[in-house]
């Protein structure tokens, strides 16, 4: 059994590093160094040839990525997943996506319905790519059922021999089998993923604004033990109507009318060091309960007092926007930090507007602007 852990991790002053680092920020409005293009930490943040203005904003976001994503490595349970009441077994089981990485600062995990190819396309190439910072390492998986036909299944494997970022298990691709999805990232995160410092997970159907996750609200959960943001429900009630989605029948959960306090699956960020003790916990929880949020960040989460519930409901949207990239344009930044988009096309043309809006501390931690600076620098310009 993992025993819930004391976070050891000196975190407290990670807000007042970012306060720091826009200080200094201001006094340099761009700055997009050499020392940030490795993901290796030692020569990620290497000084030895700035100026000494440079080396200090260069200490300083080291401090800040040490106090943010230094969190104490945890070990995932030794649970056989196989022995689990609800897992079902992988057709991808994808052993190798996090262990390509020295470290995992950011995973960031989507249900994705099969025939969403074109979602998972816009996703992994705009706001999710693990190629879009520079200094924090994001990984990004896609959790799957099974087609209905054997083309589909095919088109799968093509997609994940390109992508490789696609984990499938052995159940129907249904919406009343969102439960499924959420016991095989809970078992295939402890196996394969426990160093991840923090789990983003999300529809796929959101824009996220990624910058934001970064810098504005993981270090409001650094010095937390154990903490998730999302927009916390206390008291969602249980529907017992068939003709709804989320229509639990009355043998489940039975003589209640309300779930406990969970957060709501559109979109919710979890310190990583979490993921093990759901799964332990999810082990005890014996019947199909078709609600994969409530199912994963209640029903399984055994010590509720251990953790720490940061509502950021007035930052998330969970419908579409009327006009984001005129609320870009106008206040610099979304409104919202993650909201429903209709069409694929808008992830990427969402993530250009906000690569556009950057500030000097986001510049500094951006892959896209290291290497428009660099390419700025290199070019040639030929006289006639």
């Amino acid at each position: 059994m993992i025993l819930w852990q004391e976070h050891l991790n000196n975190s407290n002053g990670c807000i007042n590093t970012l306060e720091t680092l826009k200080t200094q920020g201001e006094r340099q409005t761009r700055l997009v160094s050499d020392f940030l293009h490795k993901n290796q930490l030692s020569s990620l943040f290497d000084t030895s040839h700035e100026n000494s203005y440079h080396k200090e904003t260069a200490d300083t976001r080291l401090n800040f990525y040490k106090r943010c994503f230094s969190r104490p490595a945890v070990n995932g349970s030794k649970k056989d997943s196989f022995d689990h009441p609800l897992f079902t077994g992988f057709v991808i089981e994808n052993k190798d996506l996090c262990s390509s990485a020295e470290r995992v600062d950011v995973l960031v995990y989507i249900n994705s319905a099969v025939q969403n190819r074109q979602r998972r396309r816009a996703i992994r190439h705009s706001w999710a790519s693990q190629n879009a910072f520079t200094g924090v390492t994001i990984r990004l998986v896609f959790i799957l059922g099974q087609p209905a036909s054997r083309r589909e299944q095919l088109e799968i494997f093509s997609e994940h021999a390109s992508s490789g970022d696609i984990v499938q298990a052995k159940f129907e691709d249904t919406f009343r089998n969102l439960t499924f999805k959420a016991v095989t990232f809970m078992a295939w995160a402890n196996a394969h993923c426990a160093q991840a410092q923090y789990v983003v997970k999300v529809d796929d159907d959101m824009f996220v604004d990624m910058f934001a996750v970064i810098f504005k609200i993981i270090p409001k959960m650094a010095d937390k033990s154990y903490a998730m943001a999302c927009s916390y429900t206390k008291h969602g009630k249980i529907s017992r109507n068939p003709k709804s989605n989320w229509y639990v029948g009355k043998t489940l959960l039975a003589g209640q009318t309300h779930y406990p306090g969970f957060c709501p699956g559109f979109f919710s960020v979890i310190t990583g060091n979490i993921i093990p003790e759901l799964y332990e916990g999810s082990f005890a929880v014996k019947d199909h309960i078709p609600i994969d949020d409530v199912y994963m960040t209640s029903l399984s989460l055994r010590n509720p007092e251990n953790v720490s519930i940061i509502d950021i409901r007035d930052q998330l949207y969970p419908n579409e926007r009327s006009d984001p990239d005129q609320e870009i344009k106008v206040n610099g930044h979304f409104e919202y930090i993650a909201f429903r988009v209709k069409e694929e096309r808008q992830h990427m043309a969402l993530w250009n507007l906000r690569l556009d809006k950057v500030s000097s501390l986001e510049e500094s931690f951006s892959s896209f602007t290291h290497r428009f600076a660099v390419y700025e620098k290199q070019s040639v310009v030929i006289k006639k």
